[in-house]
């Protein structure tokens, strides 16, 4: 459920910078308004100061120090994040 309202949500901002580009206000607006009640639906952003502490911690943890070291550490944080959710 939450891929469909984000895949509606980026087809809404989408159709928002059209309308800005074909100077229609009126869609813009509708689209704005439609955004706005979608993301009422998805869950709340992690704040960015606990997100980037629970990478560095996936670097430290996985002893990632180059480039292709990305995959063990994204790895990492998509667990550490569900994690942390699930005990909020």
């Amino acid at each position: 459920m939450i891929t469909l309202i984000q895949k509606e949500i980026k087809n809404r901002r989408e159709a928002l910078e059209e309308a800005k580009k074909a100077n229609r206000p009126d869609l813009a607006e509708a689209n704005e308004a439609e955004i706005k009640v979608l993301e009422v639906f998805l869950p709340q952003a992690m704040p960015p100061e606990e997100l980037r502490a629970i990478v560095q911690a996936a670097i430290v943890e996985t002893g990632a120090a180059q480039p292709s070291d990305m995959g063990k550490v994204m790895k990492a944080v998509i667990a550490n994040v569900q994690a942390a959710r699930r005990t909020t």
